[in-house]
């Protein structure tokens, strides 16, 4: 065969392989259960007609159902039973990723976590049953498990990898281990670029180290000397590896509806503010007997936000810290201070989020004496330590007892001021008169569920966690079953078809519905228009995956989102106004801006901060100072400059992207 020859096979055979594939994702997307948009389709076919390309990036702009692109892709590998494939994301996106793969394209998937590890080498293959999705905590703790050679690896939030290169984030270094022994790999982020242009070679590194040579040869040409080379070839570069939508393109065929923000101020009672302050002041202490060294930043951080949601929520926490150090007392040693301690000081009898949970298994299986200014774990102690360590389980059942006493919260009281005025405005705007309450604590909803039956608004009201397991919900869950019967809703599992019940319910004959964390991964309530933080998250990716239930596509109207202001307390008033005013996750059509949010690599991190802002200032101007120190480091814009370079590189990579999305739609 001659050179020619053998160029011109390769040429049809390239050729074929996209023509076969626009043939074959036709009938995939016939059978899914999702009307992709034309933009979607658009980068689907962009992932998968380029076979010589290790791996691409989606960049699509934040609500342009990114997810749905990796999906199709993900589907096309299924159906052509190349079906070794990994998905990696946050750890509150998997349930999320879980659903969406359900329900949207019929692909059965496992979500890899402690129990499920040990099967992990059965479930991937040719003849897998399942997708496997996992955190990029789990991808860090199991990496050598994880390193085989994959038909597809696609990961979500990759903005995460940019600098995995510097060895900084360990988990980051260990995803990029993982992607290199993957025939295809799928980096999906909507900011690919934020503060420095070596961040494009560190996320294109990833699935690629030698597209740019090396990380010198890089800065060489495109930032050293880029006033001789210009940009161009960087935009032509990026362009063979990337694609992007902007919302400006898309709105044509895509209806984009508002958030309005509704802010409820209330003050709280005397009595809840003395536990404030007993409980922050013992929070404050430079030695807790309850809590070692490294255990201490996550536990002061779920009290903390306990202390916030509701004194049921603090209370039943409290107790539960207490009984456990009585129990070292009477036993004379300290327990091992594991990450086990923390699910049994704060899983009992309520829930912990993804990311607490992974935080958990983290400092499981680590001794966390480092930094505790008390005993050894495990060594006797002394009757000296055994009378403080009696002391702080007294101090504890006390604010336990004072948080038992507050049967009424003023915060509560307000909630239906503001469910009043919420609704006020659903009807102007044409909508349905449903409600989604989202609260920390298992113990809060059942409070407000109390609270608003009492009020005379427990007709229509639902609640959903993550047992969804009361006599309540199961008789919902009954009457679901008996109603789909004889369709394809019901899946056999449980906990799915719980989940759907309840969803449906809330649909159909609901007025509100008041749900736990659980309900942020993987539920779409675009039927709904009104949301009540009742608990505000300090994470903003959190409150945006909140907002992003209702917020989303098929979304009619215009969506109610109520955040409440305490004015007793200036710490929560600060983290209001820095959600609020520098992150703006509560207006306009997108709420936060993409570069804002890819700044925070780690929410559970940028909630720690927050935490450890509250142990650490003890007066109103150390407050302030500190948090203008946060809204300098987090919520500043990118550059002046860095956003042009960005423009010029991501959002110009194909001009004539209208007129093939009009072919589309064709």
């Amino acid at each position: 065969m001659t050179d020619y020859q053998a160029k011109y096979y390769a040429h049809e055979l390239q050729r074929s392989y996209a023509n076969d594939h626009v043939g074959k994702l036709a009938g995939l997307l016939f059978d899914a259960q999702v009307e992709p948009k034309p933009h979607q389709i658009d980068a689907a076919l962009f992932a998968l007609q380029t076979p010589f390309l290790p791996g691409v990036i989606l960049a699509d702009e934040v609500g342009l159902g990114k997810t749905i692109e990796a999906g199709i892709v993900i589907a096309q590998y299924w159906a052509e039973r190349r079906r070794s494939v990994l998905i990696i994301v946050p750890s509150n996106l998997r349930q999320q990723w879980q659903q969406e793969l359900s329900e949207k394209f019929l692909i059965p998937s496992v979500i890899l976590d402690r129990r499920t590890a040990a099967t992990l080498a059965a479930r991937s293959g040719p003849r897998s049953a399942h997708v496997l999705i996992c955190s990029y905590e789990f991808a860090l703790r199991h990496e050598q498990s994880l390193l085989k050679s994959w038909d597809l690896v696609v990961v979500d939030e990759a903005h995460r990898m940019r600098n995995h290169w510097t060895g900084r984030t360990k988990a980051a270094k260990a995803v990029a281990h993982v992607v290199r022994n993957s025939h295809k790999t799928v980096l999906v982020t909507a900011t690919p670029l934020q503060n420095r242009l070596e961040e494009l070679y560190g996320l294109v590194a990833v699935f690629d180290p030698s597209y740019f040579y090396s990380l010198e040869a890089f800065r060489e040409r495109y930032i050293k000397n880029r006033d001789l080379t210009g940009d161009d070839d960087l935009v032509d570069r990026v362009a063979t590896i990337s694609k992007r939508t902007l919302r400006k393109n898309a709105d044509k065929y895509i209806h984009f509806t508002q958030r309005l923000p509704l802010t409820v101020e209330f003050t709280p009672s005397p009595e809840e503010i003395r536990l404030y302050d007993l409980v922050n002041t013992y929070l404050q202490r430079d030695e807790l007997y309850a809590f070692a060294g490294s255990q201490r930043h996550l536990a002061a951080l779920i009290i903390r936000k306990r202390l916030g949601s509701s004194t049921y929520a603090v209370a039943s926490t409290l107790e539960n810290v207490a009984n456990r150090l009585a129990d070292e007392v009477a036993a004379g040693q300290r327990r091992d201070g594991r990450g086990s301690l923390i699910a049994a000081d704060f899983a009992s009898g309520d829930e912990l989020t993804g990311e607490e949970l992974e935080e958990a298994e983290e400092l499981d299986g680590n001794r966390s004496a480092a930094g505790f200014n008390g005993p050894m774990l495990n060594e006797d102690l002394t009757e000296d330590v055994l009378d403080a360590m009696r002391a702080e389980v007294a101090e504890l059942r006390e604010y336990a007892a004072l948080a038992r006493s507050i049967t009424v919260n003023q915060k509560a009281i307000k909630l239906g001021e503001a469910l009043d005025r919420g609704m006020e405005r659903l009807r102007e705007l044409g909508a349905a008169e449903k409600a989604i309450i989202f609260t920390d604590s298992t113990k809060t909803q059942e409070y407000l569920a109390r609270t608003l039956t009492t009020a005379g608004r427990g007709n229509g009201l639902v609640l959903f966690n993550g047992s969804n397991d009361s006599s309540e919900q199961t008789a919902i869950y009954q009457a679901w079953l008996t109603a789909n019967k004889d369709g394809d809703l019901v899946t056999g599992i449980a906990a799915v078809d719980r989940r759907k019940a309840l969803v449906d319910y809330f649909r159909e004959q609901g007025s509100i519905m008041i749900a736990t964390e659980a309900a942020a991964e993987g539920i779409n309530l675009q039927f709904c228009s009104m949301l009540v933080n009742y608990d505000l998250p300090w994470n903003p990716q959190r409150v945006e995956q909140r907002i992003g239930r209702v917020h989303r596509f098929g979304q009619k109207h215009n969506v109610v989102v109520v955040n409440f202001s305490n004015k007793g307390n200036i710490a929560e008033q600060r983290i209001l106004q820095l959600l609020t005013e520098k992150f703006h996750l509560f207006e306009n059509v997108f709420g936060a801006s993409d570069e804002v949010l890819g700044s925070i690599e780690d929410g559970l991190d940028f909630e720690k901060t927050i935490g450890d802002i509250l142990t650490r200032c003890k007066t109103a101007g150390e407050l302030d100072a500190a948090f203008k120190e946060l809204e300098n480091r987090y919520a500043a814009e990118i550059s002046r400059e860095m956003s042009t370079v960005k423009a010029k590189v991501f959002d110009n990579l194909d001009p004539h992207v209208q007129d093939r999305l009009k072919a589309y739609d064709a």
